[in-house]
């Protein structure tokens, strides 16, 4: 799979991922679960004093530290990976007969699953 189709899907999978948290969000705002640090950050940062800024300065803060979490645990994973790699004589480039790219691409793809029950798609 060439680089620039890897990248597409990866957009692809971003993009879903950040409608899925916006929702996830408004969802939050609407059961009343507002973390108030991120609230008064939203105050201090909103255009105006109005309410319906403030709303939606909190909920751009929101989903960026819900991307946030997702890309350290993301990392995270990479990190253990190669650690992995690091601790074998000979890093394998298949397994099972799948190449590495498949093995990436099924990976983030079970993130995505796991993080779509976890906000009950």
């Amino acid at each position: 799979m060439g680089i620039f189709k890897k990248q597409r899907i990866r957009k692809d999978i971003d993009l879903i991922i950040e409608e899925k948290f916006y929702e996830h969000v408004a969802n939050e705002i609407a059961a009343g679960e507002i973390r108030q640090g991120l609230w008064a950050k939203a105050t201090a940062e909103a255009d105006t004093s109005s309410e319906a800024d403030i709303h939606k300065k909190y909920l751009k803060l929101r989903v960026e530290h819900l991307l946030a979490e997702g890309r350290l645990h993301e990392q995270f994973l990479e990190e253990v990976l190669e650690a992995e790699d690091e601790e074998e004589l000979v890093a394998p480039k298949t397994f099972g007969g799948c190449s590495e790219a498949i093995i990436i691409i099924i990976g983030g793809l079970l993130i995505l699953a796991i993080f779509l029950i976890w906000v009950n798609f």
